[in-house]
């Protein structure tokens, strides 16, 4: 008997929390895709960082992203699971609540939901996620959610919910004293000596607003340098308005494992002023590495900022409430070691994930 982790796709981000429940929730991990078209990454690379062996199965595409699985009940019936954690309210979780009534199996449901508390009560969804999470939900056990608000919400609404933010294992995750020398590199190369340095990581796309924070960035009154780490189809279009708004920027291309974490160490505020964002994981890196952050407050991350201890939440629709949230973070102390400013362990979080799901789904 093993359990089933069904997902979309391999995701970096989600790297720690895979080899967690493979190694800890005896889970067996299949995925639909083997990669997709404009991802930022190499599966082939990811799957190497794998405790587990990532496995794949069959498909067929419908409409949109959307596929089919075939072969679910031989998994199933091979397997013979306690759960099955399956992808928010898909059609893949559809099938698995659909074999589950058909052949009268007894496995529990348990979604793994990136519905964010901004989404949630400002209707930011699909006519089709709205139509099949009413659909799911009598059908599905429990939840796993990123946005300690959601779980509220999903609580108040459903009475189900289990908060598991998206973190990165911290134990893995302590700045080296070679990323130390390689964040003196950029203050050096980058002139950050006596400047406050913002920190931005991320595509450059609409939804992350960053005409918005080069606006911001053009009204503060002190010395600073805002750093862009990160790509993507509105590059050129930001460079030209920062030039127009006279904004000290500088945009450094995308970057990845120890030349990020780096440039989170040289940060004294990382920013994320986005007005649509399911989680935004960047937020807990930036927290690891050592930065105050200042965070939307329409992204699941918000929930990692304790206001006044490790950042501050801003309004991402007001230039000046983006100012203003960046001048009070600014005066935030910041750690010459760059000790972690999470205030949950991937540990403690994993942990009372897996109890939950004992307590309440395994009952």
């Amino acid at each position: 008997m093993k359990n089933l982790y069904l997902g979309v796709a391999l995701a970096p981000y989600r790297l720690d929390y895979y080899n967690y429940i493979s190694e800890h929730m005896n889970c067996d991990i299949y995925f639909q895709l083997r990669g997709f078209e404009g991802q930022l990454f190499s599966t082939e690379e990811v799957e190497k960082k794998c405790t587990f062996i990532p496995k794949y199965l069959k498909i067929t595409r419908m409409m949109g992203d959307r596929q089919v699985v075939w072969g679910l009940r031989k998994l199933i019936k091979q397997y013979k699971p306690e759960f099955i954690m399956v992808p928010e309210f898909s059609f893949l979780a559809m099938q698995v609540i659909l074999i589950k009534k058909l052949f009268g199996y007894k496995y529990k449901i348990v979604s793994q939901c990136d519905d964010s508390y901004a989404m949630l009560v400002g209707k930011g969804f699909s006519r089709f996620h709205e139509w099949s999470r009413k659909l799911c939900m009598p059908f599905i056990d429990n939840l796993i959610l990123l946005d300690s608000r959601a779980k509220t919400w999903y609580q108040h609404h459903y009475h189900k919910g289990i908060f598991m933010p998206l973190l990165t294992d911290d134990s893995k995750a302590s700045v080296t004293d070679e990323v130390k020398a390689k964040a003196n590199q950029y203050k050096e190369l980058y002139g950050l000596s006596g400047l406050k340095t913002l920190l931005f990581v991320g595509r450059l796309v609409e939804v992350k607003n960053l005409s918005s924070l080069l606006k911001a960035c053009s009204l503060l009154s002190f010395d600073y340098k805002l750093i862009i780490v990160g790509d993507g189809v509105l590059k050129e279009t930001l460079e030209k308005e920062a030039r127009e708004l006279h904004a000290n920027v500088e945009f450094v291309g995308r970057k990845n494992d120890s030349d990020l974490t780096a440039w989170y160490c040289c940060a004294d505020v990382f920013v994320l002023p986005s007005v649509i964002e399911p989680f935004g994981a960047v937020t807990n890196e930036a927290l690891l590495g050592g930065c105050n952050c200042v965070i939307s407050k329409l992204a699941g991350s918000a929930c990692l900022i304790k206001e006044g201890v490790n950042g501050f939440l801003t309004n991402p629709n007001s230039v000046e409430d983006i100012v203003r949230q960046i001048g009070k973070a600014c005066q935030l102390s910041i750690d010459s070691d760059r000790s972690s400013k999470m205030f949950i362990t991937f540990d403690y979080a994993m942990r009372s994930m897996e109890e939950e799901i004992k307590k309440n789904v395994l009952k």
